[in-house]
């Protein structure tokens, strides 16, 4: 007991070192870690939108020029097919091919929304949402209209993913992307295609009257004077 006794008096002479953990620096740095991985995600995005655009712009180019059968089946995907291109030695694999070029750009436009965080805001509803991932899934019929939706969806996504970077970058400090060489600007994006509007030909059997012509003929029934 007196040894106990001297050990405690002795020890209570001794300063005391208390180690503390900074959770808040631990928690700031996490914090740090994960917003600059949203960061990167919505920029890897940004950097495909040019080109998710320009695919979406040569769907409805075609889908535009009169080259596509409309109607349903293989025949829209094989005509679709042929007029971007697509390599085939045979029809079926043409077929094929468009179908894989259909499920790469649901793919393409789910990852983008995720990436970008694109909600209902931005112009896409659960709706549209579902029907990605059922073109993903290879789920949807690709006929005429479907085809088309899914390219302007794809459109959206990129204008929209590009447009997100841009305004993001805006808020990120200037020194951390120039050390970085990342461009605060945002991606260039192709507009939206616009099939052009068809002309309405002359009807050649309508006989063209004047100004005169018709004021005449509508004084000789009395309806002028």
């Amino acid at each position: 007991n007196y040894l106990a006794a001297q050990v405690k008096i002795r020890q209570a002479g001794r300063p005391i070192t208390n180690v503390t953990v900074s959770t808040e620096k631990k928690y700031g740095e996490k914090f740090a870690e994960n917003i600059a991985k949203t960061d990167s995600d919505l920029l890897d995005a940004a950097r495909k939108a040019p080109d998710l655009a320009t695919r979406a712009n040569q769907v409805l180019e075609v889908l535009g020029s009169g080259k596509v059968i409309t109607g349903a089946g293989a025949d829209i995907r094989l005509q679709l097919g042929k007029a971007l291109n697509l390599a085939g030695a045979a029809d079926t694999e043409v077929i094929a091919n468009t179908e894989v070029l259909a499920t790469d750009l649901a793919r393409n436009t789910l990852d983008a929304i995720k990436a970008s965080g694109l909600g209902s805001g931005s112009g896409f509803s659960n709706a549209d949402r579902d029907f990605l991932e059922k073109a993903v899934g290879g789920k949807i019929t690709l006929e005429g209209s479907s085809i088309q939706r899914l390219a302007n969806l794809a459109h959206r996504a990129a204008e929209k993913t590009a447009q997100r970077w841009g305004d993001r970058a805006k808020t990120i400090p200037a020194e951390a992307l120039r050390s970085t060489g990342i461009s605060p600007e945002a991606p260039q994006v192709a507009p939206l295609f616009k099939a052009p509007t068809a002309v309405p030909a002359p009807n050649a059997a309508t006989p063209q009257f004047s100004r005169e012509q018709i004021d005449a003929e509508l004084r000789r029934r009395g309806v002028i004077r």
